[in-house]
């Protein structure tokens, strides 16, 4: 029954999820892809696919349940109401995730002025630079990057120099094509492909030259 339904939705807590260096709060928290999302509302939810987090939440109208009695009604949509504004009080506390690696430049002993090298970078690619000991200087080479791609390229010891490689790709044909020992001037044939196709076309030893045909 509705009420039901409606009295599991309120009892939820927010709740804050910490992931690839940064703390998002909310509800149904997903971390995926080097990213972490969570719903405004208790009604939403969030899901990990294709590369990526999306969270989707009810229209505003919609999270108020309409009754016959007028009192209930009231009752029900104050409720809501106190619970929203909670939700915006939890997401205003939230700290943006360049605050984290602005941080962490200072706790490795960098100096302060390289604390705007994290703007703009993602943070999950900026957080593992930083953690192998490489300058705050090559945080650029962290912008607009594909964040699972930037991660194995460099855990796989390439440096941040060919972190370009990364950008536009499709992350699982990234991995397969690093996984099977390409260098990262190869991940240029994994932008915009189909992965289901790339990992196929990987998987029957053809080399990255022919993913072109998986193009969308």
């Amino acid at each position: 029954m509705w009420w039901i339904a409606l009295s599991a939705a309120l009892a939820q807590e927010p709740a804050c999820t910490t992931a690839y260096g940064q703390t998002v709060c909310g509800y149904s928290c997903t971390a995926a892809y080097g990213e972490v999302k969570c719903a405004a509302t208790p009604s939403g939810s969030c899901q990990a696919s294709y590369g990526k987090v999306t969270c989707w939440d009810p229209p505003r109208s919609d999270r108020y349940q309409r009754t016959d009695d007028r009192r209930d009604r009231g009752r029900w949509r104050d409720r809501w109401r106190d619970r929203d504004r909670r939700t915006d009080d939890w997401q205003q506390v939230q700290r943006p995730s360049s605050e984290v690696c602005r941080a962490e430049v200072l706790r490795r002993g960098w100096s302060p002025s390289y604390m705007s090298n994290c703007d703009g970078a993602e943070q999950s690619c900026a957080m593992s630079l930083l953690e192998r000991g490489w300058s705050p200087s090559y945080l650029s080479n962290c912008q607009n990057v594909q964040p699972d791609c930037a991660g194995q390229l460099l855990q796989k010891g390439w440096g941040p120099s060919y972190l370009s490689s990364c950008q536009s790709v499709e992350p699982r044909c990234a991995r397969a094509v690093l996984d099977r020992g390409w260098g990262p001037s190869y991940l240029s044939n994994c932008q915009y492909v189909e992965p289901n196709c790339a990992e196929m076309v990987l998987a029957q030893g053809w080399g990255p030259s022919h993913l072109s045909q998986c193009r969308r």
